[in-house]
């Protein structure tokens, strides 16, 4: 049998060629150091694979503000490439013929340039690598011309590229996250910059040991800056998409950077080019170290902070206005960023207004969370999934604690014939002075018989079956509404409504027999705060986005081609 030549295109060609590099050095790294936590995080950073690394590894370094060493960024690729640019100085340095006439900074920023591409291609290109070597390419290039690269127009320029190549990344948190962070410091440093400039003396002869002190202190203070702004201009996006942030992550910034900057990344970079000669078992060694004392100050952080993380979702205008009121701080001048404060207090309003909704239901409509009696979600089910997961996040809670958040009778009641769940405000939407709250019913039934009776009694169903036209309950989710809507987010809201018949006769029924005692006191002539419907979002409009339409590619599709 005769095979045909190969006619894979070039990129792809290129593109396995790179792959194989990539797993290439990940291996070695693995028969060097063996199987490890150190040895996953060593690979991580090195070659940007981190399928090695454990969930309870990366939620510390999550919880002590050190998780963006994973993501390799502007960090990594200035410690690799400017490595690499001290190293071919230092060296071109020592011959004096080179030193004087020939532009030795000129050659190690164009060595210096290979490297970041070297490492761009090795460490995997995500989008936080790209930036970060668009802009260290630009600082290269302006050494390479005479001109200055580190500005915000480098950093406009970055942006500019990568949205050109994929605009999509716009919405990418880590795009965000990383684009708002170095917005930020590149503002932060123009402005110390130019206030060094304005207080320029000239030099004063102290002695050896002051002068490190004072570097020392500078360099310090320095981290601590960057740990601030980096840390807030991200803690903002951070908080919008996963709604947590790190109460400690200036602690653990302090403490660990110093390791990373100074030990880890250095020692990676050694390694990477005595590893072609057999050599990279001794940098490698003292990576591991430092990979150690990193995951050991992030226990010891996190430890710190507890669940404190857990803040709930910022929505999209505060996060907005937040990051307009940073931005206009930093890069304003003079008494102009006194406006900032006009955002901020926006966002501070619309942050106490705002709250989570009261009844989720997922498209499949298994899975359900409700608000009880005394305000607090729970959830139809105590298996723990990426839709719960998320409920929990936007109300604030810790996903450590969906067990706790259980559904119990009376909140949930079940038999044979479907469920029944009572949905309450909350708390601080009853009305002052009312003790009685007639909560809103959902019913799941899953024969006839008891979808009749669900008719009759409750406020909102969710079923599968087809439900009669003379169905009396205000609101059905049947099975086509959620396939053609998504997932459900419903709001409530307590109403004042006096005892009465104008309640309806199912909630005058509850309030009745399910509320007389309160307290030990006899509440019959009292006032009843009823539960009303506020508000009701689906996950896909009423008008859907080109996005949600049915392709003409579907499954049958594809079944039918393959034969």
């Amino acid at each position: 049998m005769v095979l045909a030549s190969d006619n894979t295109p070039l990129t792809i060609q290129a593109r396995a060629l790179v792959q194989n590099l990539r797993e290439g050095i990940a291996d070695k790294i693995r028969t060097v150091m063996g199987q490890g936590p150190e040895t996953a995080l060593v690979v991580a950073l090195l070659v940007g694979d981190r399928s090695g690394i454990t969930e309870v590894q990366e939620e510390a370094l999550r919880a002590a503000g050190l998780a963006h060493i994973l993501a390799i960024s502007g960090l990594h690729m200035a410690l690799f490439a400017g490595g690499a640019f001290g190293a071919v100085l230092l060296l071109l340095s020592l011959f004096q013929p080179l030193a004087l006439r020939w532009p030795i900074h000129k050659w190690a920023a164009a060595t210096a340039l290979c490297a970041a591409v070297g490492y761009l291609l090795i460490s995997g290109a995500a989008v936080a690598t790209q930036r970060s070597f668009v802009m260290i390419g630009l600082v290269f290039l302006g050494v390479l011309v005479g001109r200055r690269g580190l500005t915000l127009r480098s950093v406009a320029l970055a942006g500019f590229l990568l949205l050109l190549i994929s605009p999509e990344r716009l919405f990418f948190p880590g795009f965000q996250m990383s684009f708002s962070a170095v917005i930020c410091l590149v503002a932060v440093y123009e402005l110390w910059r130019s206030r060094d400039k304005e207080s320029w003396k000239k030099d004063v002869r102290v002695g050896l040991l002051p002068r490190i002190f004072a570097s020392l202190g500078k360099w310090s203070f320095g981290l601590l800056v960057t740990a601030v702004v980096a840390g807030l201009a991200t803690g903002i996006v951070g908080a919008h998409h996963f709604g947590r942030i790190a109460p400690f992550g200036v602690v653990g910034n302090m403490l660990g950077m110093p390791v990373f900057s100074l030990l880890v990344m250095p020692m990676g970079v050694l390694a990477l080019i005595l590893m072609p000669f057999g050599l990279a078992a001794i940098p490698l060694a003292f990576m591991s170290i430092g990979i150690s004392w990193l995951l050991d100050i992030s226990e010891f952080t996190a430890a710190l902070g507890g669940d404190t993380g857990t803040v709930g979702n910022l929505s999209a205008l505060p996060t907005l206005f937040l990051i307009s009121a940073l931005f206009l701080v930093l890069l304003v001048p003079g008494r102009w960023r006194l406006f900032s404060a006009a955002p901020f207090a926006l966002a501070i309003l619309l942050i106490f207004l705002s709250r989570p909704p009261d009844i989720q239901i997922a498209s499949s409509g298994s899975r359900v969370a409700a608000r009880d009696e005394n305000g607090f979600l729970n959830l139809s089910v105590n298996r723990s999934s990426f839709v719960t997961e998320l409920w929990l996040q936007k109300e604030g809670v810790s996903v450590s604690a969906i067990k706790s958040r259980k559904m119990k009778s009376p909140q949930r009641n079940c038999d044979q014939s479907g469920c029944v769940i009572r949905a309450h405000a909350p708390v601080d939407q009853l009305p002052n002075g009312q003790n009685v709250e007639v909560p809103v019913s959902i019913a799941f039934p899953r024969h006839a018989d008891a979808l009749f009776q669900d008719c009759q009694f409750a406020d909102l169903i969710v079923t599968d079956l087809i439900v009669p036209d003379g169905c009396r309950a205000a609101i059905v989710i049947d099975a086509e509404t959620r396939a053609r809507r998504g997932a459900v987010s419903i709001w409530l809201s307590a109403q004042a409504t006096a005892r009465d018949d104008k309640l309806p006769d199912k909630q005058q029924h509850t309030a009745e027999t399910g509320n007389q005692k309160i307290d030990g006191t006899d509440r019959r002539d009292t006032q009843a705060a009823t539960t009303i419907v506020s508000k009701m979002i689906f996950a896909i409009p009423e008008a859907p986005r080109p996005w949600h339409q049915i392709g003409e590619m579907t499954r049958a599709n594809l079944t039918s081609k393959a034969k």
